[in-house]
């Protein structure tokens, strides 16, 4: 992921004076800001998010550091900037005992965050698609919207996986069956699991902003950490039902260990994609 060096530099000299360049700047920065932590220290998702939320809320301070008449490329100097930033939001949280839970299954089993969204219409979906390869793309498909298979799809499975096309379709067939069993259950938890999230995220910014009393911070973290245990519990009901399309779609593949692993890396490129369209204006 690179940043357009000439274009920052420009904004950088106008945003403290134009409040529409400093929200070009911003919206320029947002996504490698987002994605440091993973691509830096392989941090998950969640992780990204608290750390973008730290960074973004000390921009405007962070940027007036900027040598605007040195010889040396904003990213080089931003790369450094964020990494010290890194360490700060470590020892940040290690100082306010900050309870955090891992949602790696979370992460590598479902896929709320696009496909489940209402926002999420069948037009952004196809148009991220164009961006994927072949196979990753109807890897997607065949998992999340297996009814959207198009005949292209269906021979480039054959063909890729050395199975017939009847074969295929009864495995479409198999994984519709499944998803419209488990659809309304999962739809429920997942709309649990989103309220959650947003509290989650109002305790937080709320830690990060307020002055209280350390007591009184304390009892936000304890709140936040019964949350997270509470959004634990009710993610692994959802990975449990989920587990018949899943098994179903893993029989193409050697293991379920490979075939989490090749959804997992389809997913990422897709979220990747989506983000960059949306950024570049493509997508709303």
């Amino acid at each position: 992921m690179k940043l357009d060096d000439k274009k920052v530099k420009i904004l950088l000299k106008e945003y403290s004076k134009d409040e529409q360049k400093a929200k070009e700047l911003k919206n320029e920065l947002s996504t490698y800001i987002y994605y440091f932590p993973k691509l830096a220290y392989k941090r998950d998702f969640d992780f990204c998010g608290d750390f973008y939320l730290y960074v973004i809320e000390r921009i405007e301070s962070i940027l007036k550091n900027f040598p605007p008449d040195a010889d040396v490329k904003f990213q080089t100097w931003f790369n450094y900037v964020l990494k010290n930033q890194y360490l700060n939001f470590l020892r940040f949280n290690r100082e306010e005992n900050f309870v955090k839970l891992s949602f790696d299954d979370y992460k590598d089993e479902i896929f709320i965050d696009f496909f489940d969204e209402p926002e999420m219409e069948e037009k952004k979906i196809f148009k991220v698609f164009e961006n994927i390869d072949g196979v990753d793309r109807a890897i997607l498909k065949l998992y999340y919207i297996p009814e959207m298979l198009e005949n292209t799809d269906l021979k480039l499975i054959s063909k890729y996986f050395s199975m017939s096309v009847s074969d295929v379709l009864e495995l479409q067939r198999k994984i519709i069956n499944h998803q419209k069993s488990e659809f309304q259950k999962v739809k429920e938890l997942s709309s649990k699991v989103k309220e959650i999230n947003s509290i989650i995220v109002e305790l937080k910014y709320k830690l990060y902003k307020d002055s209280s009393r350390l007591d009184e911070k304390n009892e936000i973290m304890l709140k936040i950490a019964r949350l997270e245990a509470k959004r634990f519990k009710i993610v692994k009901k959802i990975v449990s039902l989920n587990d018949g399309v899943f098994q179903a779609f893993s029989t193409i593949f050697d293991s379920r260990k490979k075939a989490q692993y090749r959804l997992k890396i389809a997913r990422e490129k897709f979220r990747f994609y989506f983000l960059k369209l949306k950024k570049e204006g493509l997508i709303e």
